[in-house]
């Protein structure tokens, strides 16, 4: 059953609109992601949710991934997942983000999901980018 909030009833003042969808570094990626995958004719999506992506047999499991959500992931045109790339920056050396990516990589290892990481840069080897995500998919 839905849950409809009445329109007499006031929504907190925590919420705010975001500016941007991707940070400077994963938009400047998304870019060079984008002519790779428009290359070999596949989709590419940002910011997807983790459940969007993996199935959870309990409540438990799934409440352990609403709240993550993967960088970037390839499909084929019909959407079946190709692979997800997670964007690793400066971040990923905190003990917290260090566990976090550790029980991420866990959970696609264990769905059978390719996940690649890799490590923001200022410059990026096309040829060895594209040969990574074609071995992927």
């Amino acid at each position: 059953m839905e849950t409809y909030i009445e329109s007499n009833t006031q929504l907190p003042t925590s919420y705010s609109k975001k500016d941007y969808l991707l940070t400077q570094n994963e938009l400047k990626f998304y870019r060079l992601l984008k002519q790779i995958t428009d290359k070999f004719d596949l989709n590419l999506f940002c910011q997807v949710a983790m459940y969007e992506l993996i199935n959870c047999k309990s409540h438990k499991d799934f409440n352990r991934i609403r709240s993550k959500c993967i960088d970037f992931v390839i499909t084929e045109k019909n959407c079946k997942i190709k692979c997800c790339i997670e964007l690793d920056d400066n971040s990923h050396m905190r003990k917290s983000r260090v566990q976090r990516d550790e029980f991420v990589n866990k959970i696609f290892e264990q769905a059978g999901t390719k996940l690649l990481r890799i490590k923001v840069q200022n410059y990026y080897n096309m040829e060895e980018l594209e040969k990574r995500i074609k071995d992927s998919i």
